[in-house]
């Protein structure tokens, strides 16, 4: 199955302890994961990504995972999500690219996106 994952979702399984145990170690070893290319910039604006071995990382992280670059169709989306649900910027994106490809959206943030009609949210098992 195919998967959109949001920032949070990466994030936690750059926290974690045991990486293993983080959510997208599970979803990744069940599903396909595609990300937008919004939520690389959100990667790399983090503190971890400041170092030569945290961009490292994230390199290797988003090297398998396929990345999607939002058009004219998407902006127009995720303006109309940001204004009807007041999602910052960068999570109306994500929310519209999962609609426009019609897949379930992985987040930790559920509370968020549940709002928006049609998206599909991952159940996520904690």
């Amino acid at each position: 199955m195919k998967v959109v994952a949001d920032t949070s979702i990466l994030i936690d399984f750059l926290r974690s302890k045991l990486p293993e145990k983080s959510i997208f170690y599970q979803l990744n070893m069940e599903n396909n994961l595609t990300i937008s290319l919004i939520t690389v910039a959100e990667l790399f604006s983090g503190n971890s990504a400041q170092t030569k071995t945290g961009k490292e990382k994230l390199n290797y992280l988003l090297g398998g995972i396929e990345i999607r670059i939002p058009d004219m169709e998407d902006a127009v989306r995720a303006g109309e999500i940001r204004h009807k649900h007041q999602l910052s910027i960068t999570d109306a994106l994500v929310a519209s690219l999962a609609l426009k490809l019609n897949l379930p959206l992985a987040t930790l943030d559920q509370k968020a996106f549940k709002r928006i009609k049609n998206l599909e949210l991952y159940p996520i098992r904690q």
